[in-house]
């Protein structure tokens, strides 16, 4: 039994005509209907003869169709969440060592506590202390610097022999000017 025609909702709320999304011309109720993109095709349109498609027909209910290119959109989406989610599992390593290392590395800026007839004006000026702070101060100011430039940017697939600066700036010129 061939599927009933009428108009379908796809999951955003859109209708999509009763035209063949293949050849636009108007389809019959022996019509495959794409459960993703919510098109309708001929049998003949996707490379199904029509004793093929009376079988297939027959399991539409239960199966669903799903067209080439919704199939294809849908392997390149995966393939980019593939990519995505094992960057992140190599980041989250690193992250992970980078602490068990932070966690077994004795603080080098932990420094003696002063005799407590020492003031505070002098300990500060205390050369070992001097150098301690500066080069903490320092260390903060270039940090904030270098941040106050940074973006981030996810999910950008890495193309071969492209460096990941000239995929940023085509991503910017392609989408945003």
């Amino acid at each position: 039994m061939p599927p009933k025609k009428n108009k379908k909702i796809n999951i955003l709320g859109e209708c999509n005509d009763s035209n063949c999304a293949a050849c636009n011309n108007a389809t019959s109720d022996a019509s495959l209907y794409c459960d993703i993109c919510c098109s309708l095709y001929h049998p003949l349109c996707v490379g199904l003869s029509s004793t093929v498609y009376e079988k297939f027909a027959e399991l539409l209910d239960l199966t669903g169709w799903v067209s080439r290119e919704c199939r294809k959109k849908s392997a390149v989406k995966f393939n980019k969440l593939q990519a995505a989610q094992s960057g992140l599992a190599e980041e989250i390593g690193s992250i992970k060592a980078e602490i068990a290392e932070l966690k077994n590395k004795p603080q080098i800026n932990q420094i003696t506590p002063l005799a407590s007839t020492q003031s505070y004006k002098d300990a500060i000026n205390t050369p070992a202390i001097k150098s301690v702070l500066h080069m903490d101060f320092r260390s903060v100011i270039k940090d904030a610097d270098r941040r106050s430039r940074n973006i981030i940017i996810s999910g950008l697939q890495p193309i071969s022999g492209i460096d990941d600066a000239r995929l940023a700036v085509n991503l910017f010129d392609g989408n945003f000017f």
